[in-house]
């Protein structure tokens, strides 16, 4: 299933690096994934994933952090979705 991720909030975790928080809102996300900023052929590696156990009406919050070199490209308010395949 494609993925599709709203970032709610960026911030950096001392030690860890850049993070960013939001809703899952269709698919699932793995560690090593590689999404994309929608409308852009931005792409964004996903070092790991942290599930938090809130699950609201509109989806399941989820934290990301991201490669560092990546993470500007994720902005609150941007659409992560599964690049095209093929």
């Amino acid at each position: 299933m494609a993925v599709r991720y709203v970032v709610r909030a960026t911030f950096q975790i001392p030690g860890r690096g850049p993070v960013v928080s939001g809703l899952l809102l269709e698919g699932d996300v793995r560690n090593g994934d590689t999404l994309m900023v929608e409308d852009t052929e931005t792409r964004v590696r996903v070092l790991s994933v942290d599930l938090h156990t809130r699950q609201t009406p509109e989806g399941l919050m989820v934290g990301l952090r991201l490669d560092p070199e990546d993470a500007s490209m994720a902005t609150a308010g941007s659409t992560l979705v599964s690049p095209p395949e093929g």
